[in-house]
């Protein structure tokens, strides 16, 4: 299994290249690592096939991993209707659909299938991030509006309940598990027409209880674009006794900012600093 993050210069990616959305994992060789063996017999058990082998790096901060990368609907009209056809395209532009619906929570296999891409994607952080942390808790970015219940707040609930019915509860410490609470409503992001800052999504937040040092905690968001949300809480945890260290984000997706996205010569390419944190188990 490679472990080390893999960095490269700043290129043109062709998206007709880009295999983040069709690679499958090979479970011929599981590495005994730690005991997290125990973790990818879950995999097994829930018949989870089709997972993503990459976790990416943000290029906006690099202790936010994701999964896929969103096309927002505003970034998709701006392309031109010959291009709209292009295959690549079109899977994206699917994928970020269903990306949407998960958020909505409008079909439920679309919901539990990203719910259990996280889950995969918990597990292999707790291989490469994680070695040297006996236990983790899962915490969700709290809706901006207290009233709603983000829906990896309820990911995060099912990860809990297939993780004790096999027996592996011990490695995810539940009384930590979504301890952040916004505390009043703010604007989304998408509403308001300033940037968020980390201040005034702090000033909405707070935390429970008194964290310990040696719990690992992985904040859970759907779609990252700036980042600003996962570090306010990140520092929140760390106000609160977690270790700096021992924090990372996880999101489903990291957006497409319009500006990287390029078409020529019918082909589509998009800009990007690629860093790959984990690609995989092999042989």
């Amino acid at each position: 299994m490679k472990n080390s993050i893999h960095k490269s210069k700043k290129v043109l990616y062709d998206w007709e290249k880009e295999s983040l959305f069709d690679s499958q994992e090979d479970f011929s060789s599981i590495p005994n690592n730690k005991n997290y063996v125990k973790e990818y017999k879950l995999l097994f058990k829930y018949e989870y096939q089709n997972f993503n082998s990459k976790i990416f790096i943000s290029k906006n901060n690099e202790d936010i991993y994701y999964l896929y990368k969103y096309l927002p609907i505003s970034c998709y009209n701006r392309v031109p209707e010959d291009f709209k056809k292009n295959k690549v395209i079109r899977y994206y532009k699917n994928c970020s659909n269903e990306i949407l619906s998960y958020k909505n929570n409008d079909n439920q296999k679309i919901y539990n299938n990203f719910t259990y891409k996280l889950m995969y994607a918990v597990v292999n952080l707790l291989d490469v991030v994680f070695k040297d942390i006996e236990k983790i808790a899962l915490v969700s970015v709290p809706s901006s509006n207290p009233d709603n219940v983000p829906q990896t707040k309820t990911s995060v609930n099912i990860i809990e309940k297939i993780f004790k019915e096999s027996n592996l509860e011990n490695i995810l410490d539940s009384k930590y598990n979504n301890i952040i609470v916004r505390n009043e409503k703010i604007l989304s992001q998408k509403e308001s027409m300033n940037k968020w800052d980390i201040d005034r999504q702090k000033n909405s937040l707070s935390c429970e209880k008194n964290l310990p040092e040696s719990i690992g905690f992985i904040i859970l968001d759907d779609i990252v674009t700036t980042g600003t949300t996962i570090s306010a809480c990140k520092e929140l945890l760390i106000s609160n006794g977690a270790n700096e260290k021992n924090i990372v984000g996880l999101t489903i997706a990291e957006t497409i900012l319009c500006r990287n996205l390029k078409w020529s010569n019918k082909k589509v390419v998009f800009e990007d600093n690629a860093k790959v944190l984990y690609e995989g188990l092999n042989d």
